[in-house]
Parts: structure tokens; sequence; C-alpha cells
């Protein structure tokens, strides 16, 4: 009878998807607006999006025309899906003893901005946007970026952004501050860093916020919107525990998360959001006072 027991126990684990077992829990939504869709591994299928939906390594997050939602990841960064958009968490490994991020989110269209309010450096963190044309890479900045084809902008509302084409040759490969931004398009040209034009930067930051930024100005908008992603850090502080990630989630093989970061200390925004002052330390590029 016993081994009868022990044979059915085994054939129901195994009949569980392996996606299914694997599944690493990496943020939450925090607010939703809209149509809002999470298609997760073909075990979970798409499901239906609300405030403390949960968001799983390898999730693909779509907005539609009407649609808007903010998601709190596990390292308390906080990410804006703007309307008409598609995202893929790619990898969120953390490692709070090492000091050690490694953030991978994949934005094939439409308009993503993040609050990266945590700094992890230890060799190897990295937190970047990888687009069809482009990657931009931060590690504690406030900053977006918008694809429209095989066009990608990237733009920093305050902070430094390298940004970079995806081919080998590396014809663009640039650093952005806080006003400043960067296109990077599907050709042979080198990107060409820009002073952000303010109804461009408050456009684009009205696109990727939950409230209502008409009538401010760029400077204003932006303090909003970091205000904004703040409140639901600062309304989340003990967001699990503070335990580590294991194995490797570059193979969705990661194993199962303990927790989340909490006990979060709030006033680690950079100051001086918005229009930010000169540039200092680009590499490479050209530079022209308006959009190319």
């Amino acid at each position: 009878m016993r081994g009868l027991l022990v044979f059915l126990l085994f054939a129901i684990v195994s009949a569980v998807p392996v996606a299914a077992m694997a599944a690493v829990q990496v943020g939450k939504v925090v607010a939703v607006s809209g149509d809002v869709k999470i298609i997760g591994e073909s075990s979970r299928g798409e499901t239906p999006v609300v405030a403390e939906s949960a968001v799983y390594l390898k999730d693909v997050v779509t907005t539609g025309a009407d649609g808007k939602v903010k998601l709190l990841m596990k390292d308390m960064s906080v990410l804006t899906l703007g309307h008409g958009s598609k995202m893929v968490v790619r990898e969120y490994l953390v490692n709070h003893d090492a000091g050690q991020r490694k953030s991978i989110l994949g934005l094939l269209s439409g308009t993503l901005r993040m609050l990266v309010v945590k700094t992890f450096s230890s060799a190897g963190s990295k937190f970047e946007v990888r687009t069809p044309t482009a990657i931009a890479g931060a590690r504690s900045t406030h900053y977006g970026v918008q694809v429209k084809g095989l066009e990608t902008l990237a733009l920093s509302i305050d902070g430094r952004v390298k940004v970079e084409d995806i081919g080998e040759d590396k014809h663009c490969f640039t650093e952005i501050v806080g006003g400043e931004g960067a296109y990077v398009r599907n050709d042979d040209q080198p990107c060409a860093n820009f002073i952000l034009p303010p109804a461009l930067l408050n456009s684009f930051i009205g696109g990727a916020m939950m409230g209502d930024n008409k009538g401010k100005d760029a400077k204003a908008s932006a303090a909003a919107a970091a205000s904004e992603d703040q409140s639901f850090v600062n309304s989340n502080p003990c967001f699990g525990g503070n335990t580590n990630d294991g194995g490797d989630q570059g193979d969705n093989q990661g194993s199962d998360q303990g927790g989340y970061q909490g006990g979060f200390s709030g006033g680690n925004l950079p100051p001086g959001y918005g229009t930010g002052g000169g540039r200092s330390g680009i590499s490479g590029g050209r530079v022209s006072p308006n959009a190319p």
C-alpha cells in the first residue's frame, strides 16, 4: 500500500510542468489602468492583471492602447510600462550579501520608465533594457527607453545611462546624463547625444506614469513621476525577507525564492530630477544641440 502511495505521489509531481515548478517571482503589480496582460510560461498562460498580481521570471507584460502598469521589483526598483508596450523579464537575479544584481529586461515595443533606486556595486552587476536595436544600462538612476519599430530612444531623467547598439562592431557607444537622450537606429551610424527638448521629455514622462502631468513643465513632471514611484516603495517597506536568489536564472532554473528585500530605507533618490545640467564622461558618439 505504501509503495502505491509513493508511486501515485511521484506520478502527480512528474505531471507538473517543469516551468511551473521552477517559476521565480521577481516582482508584483502595484498599479494598473486599462488593458494590461501578463503572459507566463505555457503552464500558466495569460493571467488577469490586478494590483498585487505576481510577476515571474520570463513573463511577458503587454499593455493595450489605453493600458499602463507599474511594477515593484524585488530589488525595490519601479518599472512603469506605458501605452501599447511589450516587455519580457529575461533575467532578474539579486544577491544582497554579495551586492550583486543582474537584471535584463527586453522591451520589444512601446515605452518603459525605470526608477532604479538601489546600487549594486559588485563586479558583474547590471541593470539593462534590451531592444531590437540597443542596450541601455544603469546602476542607480531614473531613466527611460522607447521603441518604435527599429528605432530606440534612450533618455536619462536623472543619472548616467550607458547606451550602445546590439551589433558586434558597436558603431554606437555613448553615455547620457540627466536631461539628455540618444537615438539608436538600425544602421551603421554613430548615435548622437542631444539635449532633450522639454516637450519630448514631458510627453515621455506623461505616457509612462500613472498620474497626470498636465500643466507641469518637464522638471516638475520628472519630480512628480519619481515621487509617484517612491510612494509605492514606501508603502511596501517589508516586501518579503532579505534572502538571495540561487541558481542560474538565465535558463529559468533559478531555485525557489525565499523572499524579497525588506527594510528599504527611503531618501536614497538622487537630487535634481529633470533637466539636469551639463555632461561629463561622454564616451564616443557625436554631440548635437537638438535631436537628430
